[in-house]
């Protein structure tokens, strides 16, 4: 997406009008360590470089948020001049006001100086040139003495924030007045996020490789500051996206990355902005009074001898520098007192130096151990959550899951549709996350089916646990199934596979899968039926074939030849077959009996998968499945 320049100013106009627009544009241009000037240019250039940079997600009601790189990548170089001329200039703002006047302040002194009738105006730029430096000095000094003070915790919570948006993909930028669009926006910017990471490795193997389907594991450190309104803030930091665990009201909120994440990652050392800062001010500084001393030693000796005397540009240089370790240079001495004092001067300034150095050092340290710690703490929080997929086919299955999650959190889904299949990200109950695919058909041979379902499902949500569940028909009513019973199977048996012999075709080999679920799984759903106050739970072999099955006679063929069978359903065999695959998740079937495969009706579908799925969450909501599988077992 690229913007205008007009559609640019038109966008941060309209960041400046929002209620807490001021904030909003001073975090997306903080101030430099010189504070006194911004640190990037103007909102409207920074916006347009952003968008023709591909940084910026927009909404069709004209909401827009704005990613940032991390410090550590490389620049972008592509572009035309003027292109890379705007994005030099927005990286470089602070720098190009600190240097840009007294440079050309000392060019002019230095074409003036020469000419008798240009000699005073040459005095005057050299002079400006000075002063400019002086005031960025102080500016400097007084803006990093505030810093040091600390000047309560709130500063060096902002500077930690700034440590961490500055080291991951970050969002200095939100601007949505809509709050119901909010979940959008945050969809699209992690969709945004992963569809960039996959650019920029391509962009790497260039065409010695051609990069497929990438697990983005980055996580999205969105700046309180830069959200333009209230509203949009609270939703934000409450959103089922962000990392649970990391202090709450603070500075940032750290969005989930789209791919899960194992472990959290290295932190790179970074800092040392403001010594950097200081040596290149200290820099200028010598090089604008160099021309002073060689003005007044000039001036002083002559018409007699000046040697032994900087009364030259490069001596008055060397004479400088060498204050720099506190002596005069060997045969060069000034004679002048403006010459001893600027030299003196730059001596205190070396040994300030030694000071600022060690600050800065211990600062940064500091500075980088706490922000480490909070994003170390929320982030190993979400490494160890558990993860389950639940998985449906019929929209009420599938509402039936999100009502029942819906009365633990308290919050809608919001759904991912970055990958194959839509997902609906829950949210977290009992420190368990919970995410619901629902399979487009019933069965599990089709492309919508349960077996594709379940498999790209399971590639891009890498869940410790799988749970399918809904409606299935019974079995055995007559040992007390009644409509709306739990069923969770042991085992599964499949149907489909099976040799017909005989010239009657009445001989029949089952020739499918006998599989018992997962060990684990089953044992925490057993352990959890005493708390369940519920329908009936029934635990047994249940049969899944790709027929919807209505007829009282292939029932009744069903219950001789599988005589240990309790219910039987069309999906499990997609589910076991996609499990068995990657990372090979446990799995189960919880569901609830709607019918008995004959004379079906609608009436009590609802009630069987309310009932599943109500089971499914208060295992959840025990806990039972909060620790994650062990990896070695993957």
């Amino acid at each position: 997406m690229t913007w205008s320049f007009a559609r640019a100013r038109q966008a941060a106009a309209e960041v400046r009008a929002a209620p807490l627009g001021s904030q909003a544009v001073a975090t997306m241009r903080p101030r430099g360590g010189v504070g006194l000037v911004r640190s990037r240019a103007p909102l409207s250039v920074l916006l347009f470089v952003a968008a023709r940079d591909g940084l910026v997600t927009e909404q069709d009601n004209g909401g827009y948020a704005v990613l940032q790189r991390p410090a550590a990548s490389p620049p972008i170089r592509s572009g035309g001049f003027q292109l890379r001329l705007l994005r030099w200039l927005d990286r470089r703002w602070d720098f190009v006001l600190f240097g840009g006047p007294p440079l050309l302040g000392l060019v002019a002194g230095a074409v003036a100086a020469p000419f008798a009738a240009t000699r005073v105006l040459g005095l005057v730029a050299a002079t400006a040139a000075a002063l400019w430096v002086c005031a960025f000095l102080c500016g400097t000094l007084a803006w990093q003495l505030l810093w040091v003070a600390g000047l309560g915790a709130s500063r060096g919570q902002r500077r930690a924030a700034e440590s961490l948006a500055a080291c991951h993909w970050s969002v200095r930028l939100v601007h949505q007045r809509d709050p119901d669009r909010i979940d959008d926006l945050m969809r699209l910017l992690t969709e945004r996020l992963a569809d960039l990471v996959r650019a920029d490795l391509q962009a790497s193997a260039g065409n010695k490789a051609r990069i497929g389907r990438v697990e983005v594991t980055e996580t999205l450190v969105v700046l309180t500051d830069g959200i333009s309104t209230q509203a949009a803030r609270t939703l934000i930091a409450e959103s089922l996206r962000a990392v649970p665990h990391y202090p709450a009201g603070g500075d940032v909120t750290v969005l989930a990355s789209p791919g899960r994440l194992d472990r959290a990652p290295a932190w790179p050392v970074e800092g040392g902005g403001f010594l950097l800062l200081y040596l290149t001010a200290l820099t200028l500084a010598i090089a604008v009074c160099a021309r002073f001393v060689a003005d007044a030693e000039a001036r002083a000796c002559a018409p007699a001898s000046c040697a032994g005397r900087p009364v030259t540009y490069p001596s008055a240089l060397r004479f400088l520098l060498q204050r720099l370790l506190l002596t005069d240079p060997p045969g060069l001495s000034p004679g002048t007192t403006q010459a001893v004092v600027l030299g003196w001067l730059v001596s205190v300034a070396a040994v300030v130096l030694v000071g600022v150095a060690f600050v800065a050092a211990r600062q940064e340290i500091a500075r980088n151990r706490e922000t480490n710690a909070w994003y170390d703490e929320a982030i190993t929080g979400v490494t160890e959550m558990a993860r389950v997929l639940i998985l449906v086919v019929t929209p009420g299955e599938r509402d039936a899951v999100l009502g029942a999650v819906r009365e633990h959190t308290g919050r809608d889904a919001v759904t991912d549709q970055a990958g194959e299949r839509t997902i609906y990200t829950l949210g977290s109950v009992a420190g368990t996350e919970l995410m619901l695919v629902q399979a487009g058909e019933q069965g599990t041979m089709s492309a919508a089916g349960m077996f594709a379902t379940a498999r790209d499902a399971i590639r891009h949500c890498r869940p410790d646990y799988v749970i399918l569940t809904g409606i299935c028909f019974g079995l055995r009513p007559e040992e007390e199934q009644r409509a709306g019973d739990i069923v969770i199977a042991r085992r599964i048996q499949n149907v489909d596979h099976r040799k017909v012999t005989g010239d009657d075709g009445q001989t029949v080999i089952y020739r499918g899968v006998n599989v018992g679920c997962s060990p684990g799984l089953l044992d925490r759903f057993q352990a959890c039926e005493p708390t369940w106050s519920g329908a009936r739970v029934h635990v047994g072999t249940v049969l899944t074939w790709n027929t919807l099955v209505s007829s009282e006679r292939a029932v009744g063929r069903l219950r001789r030849d599988f005589p240990d069978a309790i219910a039987g359903e069309m999906e499990c065999a997609g589910v076991y077959e996609a499990a068995t695959l990657d990372d090979k998740p446990d799995w189960i079937m919880v569901k609830a009996i709607s019918d008995w495969g004959y004379r079906k009706t609608d009436g009590d579908q609802q009630l069987a998968a309310q009932n599943a799925a109500g089971f499914v969450i208060h295992v959840i909501a025990a806990g039972a499945l909060r620790r994650r599988r062990n990896k070695a077992a993957r």
